[in-house]
């Protein structure tokens, strides 16, 4: 069984599929042809949808729970947040701002039962229309690429000095290799960045804080395909 290289070619894969279905379903000879096909759709939808995820983020009073949230491509995020609370997608300058302005690009406005499915990496900043500027309720959920990992556990330990002036990382792994930290504020902004070895044990490093408004911030670090994420507080 093979798909029509033209129909690829100049219509794309999901015209030639159609194409395809529609030929073999009006070909009274081909009913074994379509039940193997049919068998291997189903086979694809399952692959795809298997690493997918569910979260669910609802609220106590007027704060979303949880207000931060990392989530990978493709991944289901379930806003169920009460009746009075409207959840709507924003820009970063509109989220710091305590704003409304809805992002044209976004998902709008969901109410409880709205679901988001990210189809981009970044970070998606919503608020409740209904409290946010008088409540500050609000939330940021940081979208990474699903990594598929070989020997590749990472775990990572942050705590800031007594002295306030640098956060020490201890990385612990199986595996080795390079890890690229960076340190983001809530604009998006790489603010700080650092490499790390991975030598198979535990791996200590510092970052200067000392220059850092207070504030909370959010230290994402990656290892091979595998990208992870964490909000920090710098008090």
């Amino acid at each position: 069984m093979y798909l029509n290289n033209n129909l690829l070619n100049h219509h794309g894969p999901i015209f030639a599929l159609d194409s395809t279905i529609n030929y073999i379903c009006n070909n009274k000879h081909a009913s074994s042809m379509k039940k193997q096909l049919l068998t291997i759709i189903g086979f694809l939808t399952i692959s795809f949808n298997a690493f997918a995820t569910q979260y669910y983020i609802t609220n106590s009073s007027d704060t979303y729970v949880p207000s931060f949230l990392q989530v990978n491509v493709g991944d289901t995020v379930n806003f169920m947040a009460g009746p009075t609370h409207t959840t709507r997608q924003v820009s970063a300058g509109t989220w710091v701002t305590n704003d409304t302005t809805m992002l044209g690009s976004g998902f709008g406005d969901l109410g409880p039962g709205g679901i988001f499915i990210p189809s981009s990496l970044g970070n998606v900043y919503y608020v409740c229309v209904e409290h946010v500027q008088s409540d500050q309720m609000k939330g940021l959920i940081y979208v990474s690429q699903l990594g598929i990992e070989s020997n590749k556990s990472i775990t990572m330990q942050i705590m800031q000095s007594v002295s306030e002036q640098y956060l020490k990382l201890v990385i612990t792994g199986n595996g080795t290799g390079n890890i690229h930290v960076e340190m983001l504020n809530l604009s998006g902004q790489v603010v700080k960045t650092i490499g790390m070895e991975l030598n198979g044990d535990e791996t200590v490093a510092n970052i200067p804080v000392g220059d850092m408004p207070k504030g909370v911030y959010m230290i994402r670090w990656s290892y091979g395909n595998v990208n992870k994420a964490r909000k920090i507080i710098l008090q």
